[in-house]
Formats: C-alpha cells, structure tokens, sequence
C-alpha cells in the first residue's frame, strides 16, 4: 500500500511524497498518467531501498531500477537523485530517492 503523506501544485506538474508498497506501483503510476496530460512534470519523492542511517525501516523502499520499472509506459524518467526525507520518528532522515518524469 502507499501512502500519500504530501501534494501541493507547481507550475507543470505536482510534488509529491510516497512510499510504494509492491503492488500498488503500477497501478499508482498509471492513475497518476491518467489526471496527468502529456507534458506534464512529475517530481517524486520516495523513501530508497538503502538502509536508514539509524535502522529505521518502517517503509519500503524503491530502487532506482524499480522507479524506472514502474513509470516505464508512458512516462520518461529525467532524473533520480538521492534525497533524504526529514522526519522526527528518524533524527537521521530516511534516504530517498528524487525522481523528476514527464508524462509522454
């Protein structure tokens, strides 16, 4: 399951903060190709498959690999950078993945 934590409007395209649980990516990103039309920017931001620095595994990470996996039809994939995501249940931060792709 995923959970939606944040969604605000920029210019283009959306922001948003997940965690992907493994059967529903696919059906995320097709939800998200179907209110999206082409052109538009999506920059995601998902918690990483690496290890948290302080062992903080309560969700479940993506690879790279599996990103590109997931928005392969009818997405282009411009950039995954690592990320970290700040939250207090984690003083370290969570690594995370952020994933700039255009709707094709």
């Amino acid at each position: 399951m995923f959970c939606l934590y944040a969604a605000a409007a920029l210019a283009g395209g959306f922001v948003l903060i997940i965690t992907f649980g493994d059967d529903d990516r696919a059906a995320y990103a097709r939800s998200l190709r179907s209110v999206l039309p082409q052109g538009s920017r999506c920059f995601l931001l998902c918690a990483s498959d690496a290890t948290s620095p302080d062992g903080w595994g309560k969700v479940h990470g993506v690879s790279p690999e599996q990103l590109i996996t997931t928005f392969s039809g009818g997405w282009q994939a411009d950039s995954i950078k690592p990320a970290t995501i700040d939250i207090t249940a984690s003083p370290g931060g969570v690594p995370a993945w952020l994933a700039t792709l255009t709707r094709t």
